[in-house]
């Protein structure tokens, strides 16, 4: 579940019923969360197709495997890309707690302070290249000139040359 918050935009679906927005019901509308009530609930300021403003209160946010109401009724949803990502993170974390957790039940060899710290730095190099490589994927991304790109992608392999020393580092500790 993705918590909401003030400032987050979401995809709005007014329904067939509203009148003075102006849309063609193909397309979600913008809209900016202004109030939460609670995870599937929230006040939204919303702009229509000519970019007119409309608040709406109590709006129902979809949330995880939520149903679309019928066509009737308004309400918002996450857009794709911030679904994805809530994945992406939920993934990592179950991935860390199991690594934490076997770290915990494993009988893990006593290292030395300076092999703990290149076993620590290999990690967090390994998250930070995962989530450069995650962001190749976005719409930011492909928004950004192709030199800046093109830095992004050189600095990802800079990245995974680090890691693979680490990892031969660490297995030399053996």
């Amino acid at each position: 579940m993705i918590e909401p918050s003030i400032g987050r935009v979401v995809w709005f679906r007014p329904g067939k019923n509203l009148r003075n927005v102006q849309t063609d019901l193909k397309q979600p509308l913008a809209a900016i969360v202004c109030y939460v009530h609670g995870p599937r609930s929230v006040n939204l300021s919303v702009f229509d197709a000519l970019g007119k403003h409309h608040a709406f209160v109590n709006v129902p946010l979809l949330q995880d495997d939520d149903k679309a109401p019928d066509g009737e009724m308004p309400y918002a949803e996450w857009m794709p890309f911030q679904k994805g990502q809530a994945a992406k993170t939920e993934a990592a974390e179950a991935k860390a707690m199991d690594t934490n957790l076997a770290a915990y039940t494993s009988p893990a060899p006593q290292r030395a302070p300076h092999q703990q710290r290149v076993i620590v730095e290999k990690t967090h190099l390994d998250e930070r290249l995962s989530a450069l490589t995650a962001f190749f994927g976005t719409e930011i991304f492909n928004g950004l000139a192709e030199l800046e790109r093109g830095r992004l992608r050189a600095q990802a392999v800079a990245m995974e040359s680090y890691s693979t020393i680490l990892g031969d580092r660490i297995a030399a500790f053996e």
